[in-house]
């Protein structure tokens, strides 16, 4: 099963917390990958603060179903090393972290690099941070982070997917028609 998380068509959900260096982020027609805009995503961290961290977060919710976390990214820009962290949020600010890699191995690819992140499953691979008790709960969390650092990236992001079974190539869901058909 696949459920549409984002396609950012409709009202922009991302928001960016104030505790975060700056960034740039809007909705854009000019590269998307399904089907009209996607979400352009611009940090240039200031010179006397080269090791700055952006965060951008979605308010998430999540399904005991869902095993895993996919969207696509194309890379525009980037100078240094600029890395990415992709992290669950829960309701009492602890957090788990999923992934996390380097810009630089995105821009190699051509088009658009699908990005796809395991949930926690109660293995050690994940790590909380936080007082809790060290066990997952889905419908703890809350929120999607993404943490972007370590030099200048401009990257698009686009249809934010959560996904039951990895790896399988899955269309983009499309919506629901009308009833009769419209």
């Amino acid at each position: 099963m696949v459920r549409l998380l984002d396609d950012f068509e409709g009202l922009l959900r991302w928001y960016h917390p104030d505790s975060s260096a700056l960034l740039e982020f809007l909705a854009s027609p000019e590269l998307f990958h399904s089907p009209r805009l996607s979400l352009l995503v611009s940090f240039r961290p200031k010179k006397e603060s080269p090791d700055d961290h952006a965060i951008l977060v979605h308010p998430l919710r999540l399904r005991a179903g869902d095993r895993f976390l996919r969207f696509h990214v194309r890379v525009a820009e980037l100078a240094g090393r600029p890395e990415w962290s992709v992290s669950l949020r829960e309701k009492d600010d602890d957090h788990w972290h999923l992934g996390s890699g380097a810009f630089e191995h995105l821009r190699g690819a051509k088009g658009w690099n699908v990005l796809e992140v395991p949930l926690p499953d109660g293995s050690s691979d994940f790590v909380r941070h936080g007082d809790g008790d060290g066990r997952f709960d889905p419908a703890a969390v809350e929120a999607l982070s993404l943490s972007i650092g370590g030099g200048r990236v401009v990257f698009f992001l686009d249809t934010l997917l959560a996904v039951e079974d990895s790896g399988r190539e899955i269309p983009f869901p499309t919506k629901p028609s009308r009833a009769g058909g419209q």
